[in-house]
Protein backbone atom coordinates (compact mmCIF):
# COMPACT_ATOMS: atom_id res chain seq x y z
CA UNK A 1 0.00 0.00 0.00
CA UNK A 2 1.31 3.18 -1.21
CA UNK A 3 -1.77 5.89 -0.28
CA UNK A 4 -3.45 7.20 2.57
CA UNK A 5 -6.32 9.48 3.06
CA UNK A 6 -5.70 12.74 1.50
CA UNK A 7 -3.24 11.88 -0.57
CA UNK A 8 -5.04 12.07 -3.93
CA UNK A 9 -6.28 15.35 -2.49
CA UNK A 10 -2.90 16.82 -2.22
CA UNK A 11 -1.81 15.39 -5.58
CA UNK A 12 -4.19 17.02 -7.27
CA UNK A 13 -3.49 20.43 -5.44
CA UNK A 14 0.24 20.01 -6.27
CA UNK A 15 -0.69 19.26 -9.97
CA UNK A 16 -2.68 22.87 -10.41
CA UNK A 17 0.26 24.54 -8.65
CA UNK A 18 2.78 23.19 -11.08
CA UNK A 19 0.71 24.21 -13.82
CA UNK A 20 0.60 27.56 -12.43
CA UNK A 21 3.59 27.45 -12.71
CA UNK A 22 4.16 26.41 -16.33
CA UNK A 23 1.53 28.79 -17.53
CA UNK A 24 2.33 32.69 -18.13
CA UNK A 25 -0.62 33.58 -15.46
CA UNK A 26 -1.98 37.37 -16.26
CA UNK A 27 -2.86 39.63 -13.10
CA UNK A 28 -6.06 41.63 -13.46
CA UNK A 29 -7.70 44.63 -12.15
CA UNK A 30 -11.30 45.39 -12.09
CA UNK A 31 -12.02 48.30 -14.25
CA UNK A 32 -14.36 50.77 -14.64
CA UNK A 33 -16.42 52.71 -17.36
CA UNK A 34 -17.34 56.29 -16.74
CA UNK A 35 -18.67 59.74 -17.89
CA UNK A 36 -16.84 62.95 -16.25
CA UNK A 37 -18.84 66.55 -16.21
CA UNK A 38 -16.94 69.23 -15.63
CA UNK A 39 -17.21 73.11 -16.51
CA UNK A 40 -15.59 73.88 -19.26
CA UNK A 41 -12.05 75.99 -17.57
CA UNK A 42 -11.82 72.36 -15.43
CA UNK A 43 -11.58 69.87 -18.90
CA UNK A 44 -7.33 70.36 -18.50
CA UNK A 45 -7.13 69.58 -15.19
CA UNK A 46 -9.79 66.38 -15.55
CA UNK A 47 -8.07 65.16 -18.46
CA UNK A 48 -4.59 65.31 -16.29
CA UNK A 49 -6.29 63.31 -13.73
CA UNK A 50 -7.72 60.88 -16.36
CA UNK A 51 -3.91 59.98 -17.70
CA UNK A 52 -2.36 59.81 -14.33
CA UNK A 53 -5.07 57.08 -13.39
CA UNK A 54 -3.85 54.92 -16.40
CA UNK A 55 -7.39 56.07 -18.26
CA UNK A 56 -8.20 55.61 -21.43
CA UNK A 57 -10.61 58.52 -22.81
CA UNK A 58 -12.51 60.24 -25.60
CA UNK A 59 -13.51 63.97 -25.20
CA UNK A 60 -17.42 64.91 -25.94
CA UNK A 61 -18.14 68.75 -26.83
CA UNK A 62 -15.80 70.56 -24.26
CA UNK A 63 -16.88 70.03 -20.87
CA UNK A 64 -17.69 65.82 -21.00
CA UNK A 65 -15.25 63.00 -21.05
CA UNK A 66 -15.98 59.01 -21.70
CA UNK A 67 -13.68 56.57 -20.84
CA UNK A 68 -12.08 53.59 -18.71
CA UNK A 69 -9.68 53.55 -15.98
CA UNK A 70 -8.62 50.96 -13.28
CA UNK A 71 -11.38 50.94 -10.02
CA UNK A 72 -8.45 51.29 -7.65
CA UNK A 73 -7.13 54.83 -9.60
CA UNK A 74 -10.69 56.24 -9.73
CA UNK A 75 -11.95 55.41 -6.16
CA UNK A 76 -12.44 58.50 -4.24
CA UNK A 77 -12.26 60.57 -7.02
CA UNK A 78 -15.75 61.59 -6.79
CA UNK A 79 -14.94 63.67 -3.83
CA UNK A 80 -11.93 65.17 -5.40
CA UNK A 81 -14.03 66.07 -8.48
CA UNK A 82 -16.82 67.79 -6.26
CA UNK A 83 -14.03 69.88 -4.63
CA UNK A 84 -12.08 71.11 -7.55
CA UNK A 85 -15.31 72.35 -9.48
CA UNK A 86 -17.03 73.44 -6.86
CA UNK A 87 -19.71 70.88 -6.47
CA UNK A 88 -20.64 71.40 -10.49
CA UNK A 89 -18.89 68.64 -11.50
CA UNK A 90 -20.82 65.50 -12.21
CA UNK A 91 -18.65 62.20 -12.10
CA UNK A 92 -20.86 58.06 -13.10
CA UNK A 93 -19.20 54.65 -13.19
CA UNK A 94 -20.35 51.27 -14.52
CA UNK A 95 -18.35 48.08 -13.67
CA UNK A 96 -16.53 47.39 -17.29
CA UNK A 97 -15.29 44.14 -16.43
CA UNK A 98 -11.85 42.84 -15.88
CA UNK A 99 -8.85 43.91 -17.62
CA UNK A 100 -4.73 43.54 -17.28
CA UNK A 101 -3.49 45.42 -14.30
CA UNK A 102 -1.68 48.61 -15.18
CA UNK A 103 0.73 47.95 -12.75
CA UNK A 104 1.20 43.87 -12.20
CA UNK A 105 5.06 44.54 -11.24
CA UNK A 106 4.27 46.89 -8.30
CA UNK A 107 1.88 44.68 -7.00
CA UNK A 108 4.02 41.48 -7.65
CA UNK A 109 6.88 43.44 -5.70
CA UNK A 110 4.68 44.99 -3.25
CA UNK A 111 3.39 40.91 -2.25
CA UNK A 112 6.89 39.28 -2.77
CA UNK A 113 5.73 36.05 -3.51
CA UNK A 114 7.79 32.90 -3.83
CA UNK A 115 5.80 30.38 -5.00
CA UNK A 116 9.02 28.19 -4.67
CA UNK A 117 9.43 28.95 -1.50
CA UNK A 118 5.85 28.57 0.01
CA UNK A 119 6.56 25.01 1.72
CA UNK A 120 3.08 24.81 2.82
CA UNK A 121 2.03 25.61 -1.10
CA UNK A 122 4.26 23.69 -2.22
CA UNK A 123 4.17 23.17 -6.70
CA UNK A 124 6.87 19.92 -6.46
CA UNK A 125 5.65 16.82 -6.27
CA UNK A 126 6.21 13.40 -4.56
CA UNK A 127 6.80 10.08 -6.96
CA UNK A 128 7.09 7.25 -5.46
CA UNK A 129 10.52 5.07 -5.55
CA UNK A 130 11.56 1.33 -4.33
CA UNK A 131 8.54 2.25 -1.60
CA UNK A 132 9.72 5.62 -0.72
CA UNK A 133 8.21 9.12 -1.45
CA UNK A 134 10.64 11.08 -3.36
CA UNK A 135 10.58 14.50 -3.65
CA UNK A 136 10.42 16.08 -7.77
CA UNK A 137 10.87 19.41 -8.70
CA UNK A 138 7.88 20.88 -10.29
CA UNK A 139 10.36 21.58 -13.34
CA UNK A 140 11.45 17.98 -13.56
CA UNK A 141 8.20 16.52 -12.92
CA UNK A 142 7.45 15.22 -16.72
CA UNK A 143 10.80 13.47 -16.83
CA UNK A 144 9.24 11.46 -14.20
CA UNK A 145 5.35 11.07 -15.50
CA UNK A 146 4.96 7.34 -16.70
CA UNK A 147 1.70 8.68 -18.66
CA UNK A 148 1.38 11.26 -21.85
CA UNK A 149 -0.73 14.47 -20.50
CA UNK A 150 -1.60 15.09 -24.15
CA UNK A 151 -0.19 19.40 -23.43
CA UNK A 152 1.15 20.22 -26.39
CA UNK A 153 -0.22 17.96 -28.66
CA UNK A 154 -2.87 19.32 -31.87
CA UNK A 155 -6.12 19.18 -31.07
CA UNK A 156 -8.00 16.98 -33.45
CA UNK A 157 -10.40 18.36 -35.79
CA UNK A 158 -13.47 17.97 -34.59
CA UNK A 159 -15.92 16.51 -37.71
CA UNK A 160 -17.77 18.99 -39.81
CA UNK A 161 -21.60 18.40 -39.20
CA UNK A 162 -23.80 19.45 -42.40
CA UNK A 163 -27.44 19.10 -41.72
CA UNK A 164 -29.77 17.81 -44.61
CA UNK A 165 -32.33 19.52 -46.03
CA UNK A 166 -35.95 18.31 -46.50
CA UNK A 167 -38.96 19.47 -48.05
CA UNK A 168 -41.89 18.30 -47.18
CA UNK A 169 -45.59 20.08 -47.74
CA UNK A 170 -47.93 19.12 -44.92
CA UNK A 171 -49.68 16.97 -47.23
CA UNK A 172 -46.80 14.44 -47.11
CA UNK A 173 -46.38 15.53 -43.03
CA UNK A 174 -49.83 14.57 -42.38
CA UNK A 175 -49.67 10.88 -44.44
CA UNK A 176 -45.83 10.59 -42.47
CA UNK A 177 -47.85 11.14 -38.69
CA UNK A 178 -51.68 9.20 -40.14
CA UNK A 179 -49.02 6.27 -40.76
CA UNK A 180 -46.99 6.09 -37.16
CA UNK A 181 -49.56 7.33 -35.10
CA UNK A 182 -52.93 6.46 -36.71
CA UNK A 183 -55.25 9.08 -37.90
CA UNK A 184 -55.34 12.50 -36.75
CA UNK A 185 -58.79 13.22 -34.76
CA UNK A 186 -59.40 17.21 -34.77
CA UNK A 187 -61.57 18.56 -32.76
CA UNK A 188 -64.72 19.90 -33.66
CA UNK A 189 -65.83 23.62 -33.76
CA UNK A 190 -67.45 25.33 -30.87
CA UNK A 191 -68.84 28.51 -30.39
CA UNK A 192 -66.78 30.66 -28.26
CA UNK A 193 -68.20 31.90 -25.17
CA UNK A 194 -68.98 35.69 -25.38
CA UNK A 195 -66.68 38.30 -24.00
CA UNK A 196 -69.74 39.91 -21.77
CA UNK A 197 -70.32 36.95 -20.47
CA UNK A 198 -67.10 36.61 -18.73
CA UNK A 199 -66.34 37.55 -15.58
CA UNK A 200 -63.62 40.46 -16.22
CA UNK A 201 -61.02 41.19 -14.27
CA UNK A 202 -59.91 44.71 -14.31
CA UNK A 203 -55.96 45.18 -13.02
CA UNK A 204 -55.94 47.82 -10.49
CA UNK A 205 -53.98 50.93 -11.50
CA UNK A 206 -50.21 51.01 -10.26
CA UNK A 207 -49.30 53.88 -8.02
CA UNK A 208 -47.04 55.88 -9.69
CA UNK A 209 -43.76 56.57 -8.09
CA UNK A 210 -41.35 59.56 -9.23
CA UNK A 211 -37.22 59.09 -8.80
CA UNK A 212 -35.39 62.63 -9.43
CA UNK A 213 -31.61 62.62 -9.91
CA UNK A 214 -31.71 65.97 -7.53
CA UNK A 215 -28.77 67.76 -8.67
CA UNK A 216 -29.07 66.65 -12.38
CA UNK A 217 -32.50 68.37 -12.32
CA UNK A 218 -31.04 71.27 -10.36
CA UNK A 219 -28.16 72.16 -12.66
CA UNK A 220 -30.14 71.84 -15.96
CA UNK A 221 -32.79 74.41 -14.71
CA UNK A 222 -31.57 77.50 -15.91
CA UNK A 223 -32.72 79.69 -13.07
CA UNK A 224 -31.67 77.12 -10.05
CA UNK A 225 -28.16 76.76 -11.75
CA UNK A 226 -27.19 80.43 -11.82
CA UNK A 227 -28.63 80.42 -7.93
CA UNK A 228 -26.44 77.00 -7.20
CA UNK A 229 -23.25 79.49 -8.52
CA UNK A 230 -23.94 81.59 -5.46
CA UNK A 231 -25.63 79.57 -2.93
CA UNK A 232 -26.02 75.62 -3.35
CA UNK A 233 -28.14 75.06 -0.72
CA UNK A 234 -30.83 77.91 -1.11
CA UNK A 235 -31.16 76.46 -5.15
CA UNK A 236 -31.61 72.71 -3.38
CA UNK A 237 -34.04 74.69 -0.85
CA UNK A 238 -36.10 76.14 -4.12
CA UNK A 239 -36.45 72.64 -6.17
CA UNK A 240 -37.35 70.89 -3.03
CA UNK A 241 -39.95 73.69 -2.61
CA UNK A 242 -40.96 72.95 -6.13
CA UNK A 243 -41.21 69.73 -6.06
CA UNK A 244 -43.82 69.65 -2.82
CA UNK A 245 -46.13 71.39 -4.96
CA UNK A 246 -45.95 69.60 -8.09
CA UNK A 247 -46.50 66.44 -5.58
CA UNK A 248 -49.24 67.49 -3.97
CA UNK A 249 -50.98 68.61 -6.96
CA UNK A 250 -50.13 64.59 -8.83
CA UNK A 251 -50.85 62.68 -6.40
CA UNK A 252 -47.58 60.32 -6.88
CA UNK A 253 -44.71 59.73 -4.73
CA UNK A 254 -41.77 61.22 -5.51
CA UNK A 255 -38.39 59.75 -4.45
CA UNK A 256 -35.28 63.13 -4.56
CA UNK A 257 -32.04 61.72 -4.37
CA UNK A 258 -28.87 63.83 -3.67
CA UNK A 259 -24.73 63.06 -3.45
CA UNK A 260 -24.53 62.97 -0.07
CA UNK A 261 -21.14 64.23 0.05
CA UNK A 262 -22.18 67.83 -1.28
CA UNK A 263 -24.08 68.23 2.04
CA UNK A 264 -22.61 68.94 5.37
CA UNK A 265 -23.33 66.84 7.89
CA UNK A 266 -24.84 64.25 5.29
CA UNK A 267 -28.46 63.82 6.89
CA UNK A 268 -29.34 60.95 5.30
CA UNK A 269 -32.74 60.10 4.37
CA UNK A 270 -35.76 61.96 5.67
CA UNK A 271 -39.69 62.39 4.75
CA UNK A 272 -41.07 66.28 4.38
CA UNK A 273 -44.36 67.05 3.42
CA UNK A 274 -44.85 63.67 1.10
CA UNK A 275 -40.92 63.77 -0.83
CA UNK A 276 -38.64 60.91 0.50
CA UNK A 277 -35.16 63.02 0.33
CA UNK A 278 -32.27 61.19 0.38
CA UNK A 279 -28.41 62.07 0.68
CA UNK A 280 -26.40 59.25 -0.52
CA UNK A 281 -24.08 57.29 1.80
CA UNK A 282 -20.51 57.53 1.83
CA UNK A 283 -18.98 55.69 -1.35
CA UNK A 284 -22.51 55.86 -2.56
CA UNK A 285 -23.42 58.25 -5.67
CA UNK A 286 -26.80 58.95 -6.41
CA UNK A 287 -26.24 57.03 -9.54
CA UNK A 288 -26.29 53.83 -7.48
CA UNK A 289 -29.00 54.49 -5.64
CA UNK A 290 -31.32 55.34 -8.38
CA UNK A 291 -29.87 51.95 -10.12
CA UNK A 292 -31.16 50.14 -6.97
CA UNK A 293 -34.42 51.81 -6.07
CA UNK A 294 -35.77 51.55 -10.05
CA UNK A 295 -35.00 47.86 -10.19
CA UNK A 296 -36.50 46.90 -6.52
CA UNK A 297 -39.62 49.32 -7.32
CA UNK A 298 -39.96 48.58 -10.82
CA UNK A 299 -41.81 45.74 -11.10
CA UNK A 300 -44.61 46.86 -8.42
CA UNK A 301 -45.41 50.72 -9.55
CA UNK A 302 -45.37 52.60 -12.25
CA UNK A 303 -41.74 54.34 -11.88
CA UNK A 304 -40.46 57.09 -13.91
CA UNK A 305 -36.86 58.37 -13.49
CA UNK A 306 -35.89 62.13 -14.18
CA UNK A 307 -32.23 62.24 -15.43
CA UNK A 308 -30.18 63.67 -18.35
CA UNK A 309 -27.41 61.30 -17.19
CA UNK A 310 -26.98 58.25 -20.18
CA UNK A 311 -26.13 55.71 -17.49
CA UNK A 312 -28.48 55.76 -15.78
CA UNK A 313 -31.24 55.81 -18.26
CA UNK A 314 -29.70 52.35 -19.72
CA UNK A 315 -29.74 51.26 -15.98
CA UNK A 316 -34.05 52.22 -16.30
CA UNK A 317 -34.05 50.88 -19.38
CA UNK A 318 -32.88 47.48 -18.28
CA UNK A 319 -34.96 47.68 -15.31
CA UNK A 320 -37.77 48.58 -17.49
CA UNK A 321 -39.21 51.69 -15.87
CA UNK A 322 -39.98 54.85 -17.50
CA UNK A 323 -36.95 57.37 -18.19
CA UNK A 324 -37.63 61.41 -18.33
CA UNK A 325 -34.91 63.96 -19.47
CA UNK A 326 -34.47 66.65 -16.79
CA UNK A 327 -35.33 68.76 -19.50
CA UNK A 328 -38.87 67.33 -20.16
CA UNK A 329 -39.74 67.14 -16.57
CA UNK A 330 -38.71 70.87 -16.01
CA UNK A 331 -41.47 71.87 -18.41
CA UNK A 332 -44.27 69.04 -16.83
CA UNK A 333 -43.19 71.42 -13.33
CA UNK A 334 -43.66 75.02 -14.92
CA UNK A 335 -47.12 73.35 -16.64
CA UNK A 336 -48.18 72.13 -13.51
CA UNK A 337 -47.32 75.18 -11.72
CA UNK A 338 -49.40 77.36 -14.69
CA UNK A 339 -52.24 74.45 -13.52
CA UNK A 340 -52.28 74.92 -9.70
CA UNK A 341 -52.27 79.39 -10.23
CA UNK A 342 -55.31 78.63 -12.82
CA UNK A 343 -56.86 76.68 -10.03
CA UNK A 344 -56.23 78.51 -7.05
CA UNK A 345 -57.26 81.56 -9.45
CA UNK A 346 -61.05 80.16 -9.79
CA UNK A 347 -61.52 78.89 -6.35
CA UNK A 348 -60.84 83.12 -5.40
Amino acid sequence: KHTEGGDFREAACRAVRQGLMKAESVLLEPWYEFTLEVPPEQIGRAISDIRAMSGEFETEGSSVIHGLAPVSKLNGYAAELASYTSGRGRFTTMPAGYRPCHNTQSVLDSIDYDPEADLENTPDSVFCSHGAGVAVKWDKVEEHMHIDTGYGREKTPEPVYRPRNFSLDDKELEAIMEREFGPIRRREYTRPVSAAAQSVVIEPTKREYLIVDGYNLLFAWDELNELAKDDLDLARTRLIDTLKSYRGFKDCELVLVFDGYKVEGNPGERETEGIHIAYTKQNETADMYIEKLANDIGKNYAVRVITNDSLIRLSALRSGVLRMSSGEFINELKFAKQQIAEYLDGKR
